[in-house]
């Protein structure tokens, strides 16, 4: 800000707060229509005074935000290169996966996230802590997801362990924790990994995989939750059912909408894992 416009930007200051003091302030609210014009049309004339200082203002505040933005980001790039865990966790979690694309910079983002999910399950796939378990969960899905196609037997595989982790009753703690990313998203968020978790492997089931034949029952006479539910975090799932998977498979299957007489069984699960906490 140069001279005159420091001098202009403090001359409209006094202005306003000369008008304050002249009792212009009495004037009300002019969204309820009291007070009188003529109060107002020296106000109004400070303001449209002063917004050739305060815009500019604005922006520098805006690209100072966006400055601190990028510079975050920056940081959390060069962290995930150093395989940092609560940030590889946290990202595990909630990134922003790019698609596949012919962009260089992309591609090595897509690599790296991937990367970042192998390391989740190789660091604690074992015997993590509570708060690493929300992480491993959503490690395990994404994980599962991805080999739909290349290789369903292993798709089967992380997706029930994905499964069998959200029922593990020391993800309720995980959580609550910050350090490994467990509280940066609701109840909700984690309710769509599960659904989705389910939603795949009820298209695998049906669709069979090596070493297991189709099971054409699933998603014809009726729908049921495979290897582990409901999770721990919302006991109001053991009363209800996995629909919103159900609804999903279907759709994904037969391209039309789940049939509402489809019984859904609530009380059992189609091949249950059973995984003690250590």
């Amino acid at each position: 800000m140069n001279h005159k416009t420091t001098r202009f930007a403090g001359w409209a200051a006094s202005l306003l707060g000369a008008l304050s003091i002249s009792g212009c302030t009495g004037c009300g609210s002019a969204a309820m229509g009291s007070g009188n014009s003529a109060c107002w049309a020296p106000v109004i004339a400070g303001a449209v005074l002063v917004a050739p200082v305060a815009v500019p203002a604005q922006l520098l505040f805006n690209a100072a935000d966006k400055h601190r933005e990028n510079a975050k980001r920056d940081e959390n790039w060069r962290k995930m290169l150093a395989e940092d865990p609560a940030t590889v966790a946290i990202c595990v979690i909630g990134c922003d996966w790019p698609e596949v694309s012919t962009d260089a910079d992309r591609q090595r983002q897509r690599e790296v996230y991937r990367h970042g999910v192998d390391l989740v399950i190789a660091w604690w796939g074992e015997n993590p802590q509570p708060s690493q378990i929300p992480a491993l969960m959503v490690a395990y899905y994404r994980k599962g997801a991805r080999l739909m196609k290349s290789d369903p037997a292993q798709a089967d595989f992380f997706l029930r362990q994905a499964a069998v982790w959200s029922t593990d009753p020391r993800i309720v703690q995980g959580l609550k924790e910050r350090e490994f990313g467990g509280t940066r998203y609701n109840d909700y968020f984690y309710n769509e990994i599960v659904s989705w978790t389910q939603e795949n492997l009820m298209i695998l089931r049906y669709r069979g995989i090596d070493g297991r034949q189709p099971d054409p029952d699933i998603l014809k006479d009726r729908c049921q939750a495979i290897a582990a539910w409901p999770p721990a975090w919302n006991q109001e799932y053991s009363s209800t059912n996995p629909d919103s998977a159900c609804r999903s498979a279907y759709k994904e299957l037969f391209e039309k909408k789940f049939p509402t007489d489809m019984p859904t069984i609530t009380d059992s699960v189609i091949d249950p894992v059973r995984k003690q906490p250590e």
